[in-house]
């Protein structure tokens, strides 16, 4: 399962990049019509065109308590852009009511709101469920399926709180079997191309070598990693050395230091 969720990696991330750059522009639009509209005061005789200045003071609520005037900000609103994405993300999962009924009604920045003041910012909060909430949810609760030679793409419109992790995996089990058909074919096509090669190339028997002094370099040296990890330190000396050598800059000792581990270097190599 761990490996069907982690072959989905790519195109999940993709869709996550998306949502996020649609979120961000209706966001930033949020800022620029409904910045500091949404804000309204708890005292009820305070309407339009009163505003935060005219609320202050106390006044009698329902319960006949009397209450201190306070300006206050629903907690759906597009003041900063920090909110403006927490708004555009959670109508992502249809959760948009009281945004809807909110932008309704506003009016000025720093005046107080209006019942259905402005019904047509409604079409902004449309157009945003119907790209961010429909389109781009919609693209991660598509799952295709390949289950033969001939491709079958089947779409299933799930539920993306109960079904998602379902779609995820699903796909990731479709990717892993292309993969694997992908790789079986790859090796069948290298073993066709070996199978060739022996057949059409020459048949050439190399001597095993008889020196006793050979014969233990090449079973006990050469294959072992001690020699390989000298090689590639010899290797990594020889650029140091080379990275501080600077002619006619440097004294004679330093000279002759060079030119003993050149000589060292060439008899190992």
């Amino acid at each position: 399962m761990l490996d069907a969720l982690l072959a989905t990696w790519k195109p999940v991330s993709m869709i996550v990049l998306l949502a996020f750059a649609v979120a961000t522009i209706f966001a930033i639009m949020g800022m620029s019509l409904f910045r500091g509209r949404f804000s309204l005061c708890s005292d009820p005789s305070v309407v339009y065109p009163m505003g935060r200045l005219e609320c202050v003071g106390t006044y009698v609520n329902d319960q006949s308590v009397m209450m201190p005037s306070a300006w206050t900000t629903p907690e759906e609103n597009f003041d900063s852009f920090t909110r403006a994405i927490i708004q555009c993300l959670t109508m992502n999962t249809m959760q948009w009511a009281n945004l809807m009924r909110s932008s309704m009604d506003v009016t000025e920045p720093g005046k107080t709101t209006v019942t259905d003041n402005k019904v047509e910012n409604v079409l902004f909060l449309a157009v945003y469920l119907i790209i961010g909430g429909l389109f781009v949810t919609n693209l991660f609760v598509r799952v295709h399926l390949n289950p033969s030679r001939d491709t079958l793409a089947i779409s299933f419109k799930l539920n993306l709180q109960a079904d998602l992790g379902v779609a995820f995996i699903i796909d990731g089990y479709a990717t892993l079997r292309k993969a694997d058909a992908k790789n079986l074919e790859r090796i069948a096509n290298y073993d066709v191309f070996l199978s060739l090669v022996r057949k059409s190339s020459p048949h050439r028997h190399h001597a095993l070598p008889t020196n006793w002094l050979r014969v233990a370099i090449a079973k006990h040296v050469l294959p072992s990693r001690i020699f390989e990890y000298s090689v590639v330190a010899c290797v990594f000396l020889n650029v140091f050395f080379i990275a501080l050598y600077h002619p006619g800059k440097m004294s004679e000792e330093m000279e002759n230091l060079f030119n003993l581990q050149n000589d060292i270097f060439f008899v190992l190599m």
